[in-house]
């Protein structure tokens, strides 16, 4: 039997807390409440294993990840450990101060969910006064950043110079050729690719 490579991504889904109450969200009827929540040690412990597995990206996502007060240290301890990180969120917990948290610790790609273009139907979908604001304000203070927004990943940590082992550089360069059409199909990538080379 032929071995299998590693997945190239964890979707870590650190909480089932939401302060939006979306009536087509995937989280399961029957949320766990944050006694039931993997705690700091735990999560550490998931990306130490998915990085030793090969993994290159994580993803962090809920529920609303930014309800976490450990979201800066998981992050973080992702950075460490080489991972690629990328925060899904609703953005209407995402203020400066956090955001500078965040940034500091190591996260690479912020991508923010919009319901709707129209302010009161995205509020009304979201059943959250002021959410399309608040999300378009914290959108601004991303692109402010020096990390990357956009509605979808970028291009792996291992394929930005200086960010990661050789090994794990050439790894991602031969999965990325064996995915036809990844690299187009990555939206935010085309602003990577302007810093990193596209995998030969």
């Amino acid at each position: 039997m032929p071995a299998l490579d590693p997945p190239m991504a964890l979707l870590a889904e650190v909480t089932h807390r939401c302060p939006l109450q979306c009536p087509y969200c995937s989280n399961p009827l029957e949320l766990d409440r944050v006694a039931g929540e993997l705690d700091t040690a735990s999560w550490c412990r998931v990306l130490d294993e998915a990085a030793s597995l090969g993994v290159l990206q994580v993803h962090f996502s809920g529920g609303e990840p930014l309800v976490r007060r450990d979201l800066a240290s998981l992050v973080g301890h992702a950075a460490r450990a080489g991972l690629y990180t990328n925060l899904i969120t609703s953005a209407v917990l995402l203020g400066q101060e956090r955001l500078d948290a965040l940034v500091a610790a190591g996260l690479d790609h912020v991508q923010i969910s919009f319901q709707d273009v129209e302010d009161a139907a995205g509020d009304r979908v979201a059943g959250y006064k002021n959410a399309q604001r608040l999300k378009r304000e914290a959108a601004a203070r991303v692109q402010a950043s020096s990390i990357t927004a956009g509605p979808s990943p970028t291009a792996p940590r291992c394929c930005r110079p200086g960010r990661s082992s050789t090994r794990r550089r050439r790894r991602s360069r031969r999965r990325a050729n064996d995915c036809a059409g990844a690299w187009s199909s990555i939206t935010s990538c085309r602003t990577t690719m302007r810093r990193c080379p596209r995998p030969a």
